[in-house]
């Protein structure tokens, strides 16, 4: 027998009927039938008992799934997601003052913030809204030298660029 090369000598088969077929004897197992299954038959030659349907599985006791916590605690993200999207609100509503208050907040509570570049970011935007222009000059380049690869930092540049 040689060697079978998958993609280029392998042999298109309907496995099920060729098994069958084989098992019976009425057909020649293909080279690269017995290379792709030598794995699951011991032999080249099936026996019939292998082609047996399994019998079903017992049926196991049905478990029921545990009820969720009646109020599971927020994580870190949720809490920060929380200020960031109070924040932001308060920018759509034209609020900045809001804005900036929830990001120094959101600031002040997480020394080791999830979303820190979010923030920051954000914080900037509010700046500029509410006319703060060197703070907000201050934080943007702060933010670039900590973070030159952000995802965030077109969000700064276009904050900057409404600068009048």
């Amino acid at each position: 027998m040689g060697l079978v090369t998958p993609g280029r000598d392998a042999v298109a088969v309907n496995l099920p009927a060729t098994l069958l077929a084989m098992s019976a004897g009425e057909v020649a197992i293909p080279e690269a039938l017995v290379c792709s299954v030598a794995w699951l038959v011991p032999s080249a030659k099936l026996a019939p008992a292998l082609l047996a349907p399994e019998p079903a599985p017992a049926v196991a006791p049905a478990i029921a799934p545990s009820p969720p916590p009646a109020s599971a605690p927020s994580t870190q993200m949720d809490a920060e997601r929380a200020l960031l999207d109070s924040a932001r609100g308060a920018l759509a509503q034209g609020d900045p003052s809001r804005a900036v208050a929830d990001l120094l907040h959101h600031e002040r509570s997480y020394s080791k913030p999830i979303l820190g570049e979010e923030r920051d970011a954000l914080m900037v935007q509010a700046l500029v809204v509410a006319g703060r222009y060197d703070d907000a000059r201050a934080r943007a380049d702060a933010f670039r030298k900590k973070t030159p690869t952000s995802l965030f930092m077109g969000t700064v540049d276009a904050a900057m660029k409404s600068i009048p």
